[in-house]
């Protein structure tokens, strides 16, 4: 069900090209606002850039993404809300061990957002962590460590550890509290691997993760 993919089953880009879209954004989303270079708008920004750069470096999956809801359309809605609901179902079982700790921080990033959200307009918020924010994430998580990793390795393996990794990044404490809150991101990011690895169409995670953030931050805003 998820074996290693076939060398010519998505498009090629430069390994170079690759590697340092990956290393733009280790530093300037993780690696640098945690030591207080590039946080605030600086960083919202370089998610924008990012999203923008991704866009264009992958573009040839986003484009055969656009062209299968020509020929699948009906199969992709399917995949989509079946995504969808499973992501939400599994997002509340994931919310559970957060709760029983008292942790009200189910995103881990939710303090952090909320300081964002009294300094910079809330569009450029919505914007950033809303729109961008999830591309450049799809990008990495997704398109790289799922669709070109699964390439050479198991197709389980990259859904897997591609979905752990990006519950990991989000950690805010390293404490029992800290991993609980981070477990709903495992829950939406599992589905999200699985749709994009089925379907090979970039753009369903994508909706998926805009909805998700987008909606997330209007709410949180009031």
């Amino acid at each position: 069900m998820f074996a290693a993919q076939n060398e010519n089953k998505s498009p090629i880009t430069s390994r170079y090209t690759v590697t340092g879209y990956i290393l733009a954004y280790l530093v300037s989303i993780l690696v640098l606002p945690r030591f207080g270079v590039l946080k605030g708008f600086p960083q919202l920004a370089s998610y924008i850039a990012l999203g923008l750069v991704g866009c264009f470096v992958f573009r040839k999956d986003y484009i055969k993404g656009f062209n299968l809801w020509k020929t699948r359309f009906l199969n992709n809605i399917i995949w989509l809300a079946a995504a969808m609901l499973g992501g939400l179902l599994l997002q509340q079982l994931a919310a559970i061990p957060a709760y029983l700790l008292g942790s009200e921080d189910l995103g881990g990033n939710t303090e952090a957002i909320l300081g964002l959200s009294k300094i910079y307009p809330v569009p450029l918020i919505v914007l950033a962590l809303g729109v961008f924010g999830p591309v450049t994430e799809e990008n990495i998580y997704r398109i790289i460590l799922v669709g070109r990793a699964s390439k050479k390795l198991h197709g389980a393996l990259c859904i897997v550890l591609s979905s752990i990794i990006f519950m990991l990044i989000h950690v805010q404490t390293l404490d029992a509290a800290g991993f609980a809150n981070v477990l709903p991101i495992f829950a939406v990011a599992l589905p999200y691997a699985i749709v994009y690895y089925k379907t090979e169409n970039i753009t369903i995670p994508v909706i998926l993760h805009v909805l998700n953030n987008s909606i997330g931050l209007i709410f949180l805003r009031h």
